[in-house]
């Protein structure tokens, strides 16, 4: 048995891992010249930085297990609070102001009571429609101009894209997945990948038999009774299977034959991906370094977000734009950094002094993956879910995209193991005399 991977981050990388353990000969074939994905880290100076994905929740089991398995261990987060900006005022994250910490108390307690009384599957529950957005909510919830703001920057952070593009019974059917924690945030983003995200990827790649394909997009596919056809730019792959990790955005541009039946189209078309991008910021020093603050900032202002994302050292912040101003910034990328950089020093004023290069990470115009990681858009809880992990004939799907835990790396793993087992059942099942 054959089975091709398309698409060589994190989650096509579990998968053929699982193959070849399971004994099935894996082809690996991958757009870009790199393994990773959206996995991807940058040498800056003496240290690095994560130009795309970076923090793993406490309890994503499967990538802390995956590190472990490679002989690695989580990085803890710096547990020094960070602070927030609103309207030329500050204070200390964990000590929010009292009307903006009332404000999303009852945003997060609103979202615990609805999200507990959501029925499985997601698409059964009909009590709020699908149009409704995460907006909605806080309009309603929200009393405070401060509270209001505190809790869209919240939501914004989380999903990567403004909260009037978010589906509320969406976000309420991935709340649930946090509904088991002991203390209220103490587990999000509570790690880091030790030598970098792609290092692990490339750890990964390392162990398999099969060599990538790299710098091979696939342009189409050709399916029959018996196998499947990749048809890259000089040259054809067969196999008798095909998991395709693509991201939907770049997933829509290949063309399949038979065509991809309309409800899955249209699901992937439906379902949304965040306009997200990073701009990295070198400083000649850690000038932000504090004992009794991270350096993180949540604000009001164009970055909207910062945090110290230099390692081994280096003094590198990293603003994390989504949503509308991620979008304004993606017009303007000659700027980005410039921009960037004048509204950091609102808040460092020695940023501009210590300054010595930047650089912008624009995801949304990535052509191998068009935003940051898939989130449930207005319409997509019924219109996409309940087609998303349909094979179409020997092709399957994998993917954040396709998982419980959706936008994480603990997605992609999940969806690594089950295209797998479905594989593996399909072709036990073609076998049997």
């Amino acid at each position: 048995m054959r089975i091709a991977v398309v698409g060589l981050g994190i989650a096509g990388l579990r998968a053929a891992q699982l193959l070849e353990r399971a004994g099935v000969d894996v082809v690996l074939v991958e757009a870009r010249g790199r393994v990773g994905g959206r996995l991807h880290t940058v040498r800056s100076g003496n240290g690095w930085y994560e130009a795309g994905g970076e923090w793993i929740d406490a309890d994503h089991h499967r990538t802390i297990g995956l590190l472990q398995e490679l002989g690695l261990q989580p990085e803890p987060a710096d547990p020094r609070p960070g602070r927030l900006f609103f309207q030329a005022q500050s204070c200390q994250d964990n000590a929010a102001w009292p009307d903006a910490a009332k404000d999303l108390c009852a945003v997060r307690s609103e979202a615990h009571q609805l999200a507990s009384a959501l029925q499985s599957p997601p698409w059964n529950n009909e009590r709020y429609a699908d149009e409704q957005t995460v907006a909605d909510l806080l309009d309603r919830v929200c009393t405070t101009p401060r509270g209001r703001w505190l809790s869209e920057a919240t939501v914004r952070s989380d999903e990567g894209t403004d909260p009037d593009s978010v589906s509320l019974l969406g976000w309420l059917v991935n709340y649930r997945l946090y509904a088991g924690r002991t203390t209220e945030n103490s587990e999000m983003s509570a790690f880091r990948f030790p030598h970098g995200a792609q290092e692990l990827c490339e750890k990964m790649a390392s162990t398999l038999k099969a060599k990538p394909l790299l710098d091979r997009p696939v342009t189409g596919v050709q399916q029959s009774e018996s196998h499947v056809e990749l048809w890259l730019k000089d040259e054809v792959v067969f196999a008798d299977r095909a998991i395709f990790t693509v991201p939907p955005g770049p997933l829509l541009n290949i063309d399949f034959e038979p065509e991809l039946p309309d409800n899955l189209r249209q699901a992937y078309a439906r379902l949304g991906s965040a306009p997200c991008v990073k701009v990295a910021l070198r400083f000649k020093a850690r000038f932000w370094d504090a004992p009794s603050h991270s350096g993180s900032w949540l604000t009001d202002l164009p970055f909207q977000q910062v945090w110290d994302g230099g390692r081994e050292g280096e003094p590198v912040l990293l603003c994390y734009v989504c949503g509308r101003g991620a979008k304004r910034l993606s017009k303007v990328s000659e700027s980005a950094v410039a921009s960037t950089l004048e509204s950091l020093a609102t808040v460092y004023p020695e940023a501009k002094e210590e300054f010595i290069e930047g650089a912008f990470h624009d995801w949304t115009v990535d052509p191998w993956a068009l935003g940051g990681f898939a989130l449930l858009s207005p319409g997509s809880v019924h219109g996409s879910l309940p087609f998303l992990r349909q094979p179409h004939g020997r092709v399957h799907w994998a993917g954040e995209a396709t998982a419980d835990w959706i936008g994480f790396v603990e997605g992609a793993l999940e969806s690594a193991e089950r295209s797998v087992q479905e594989v593996l059942v399909e072709e036990e099942v073609h076998e049997r005399p």
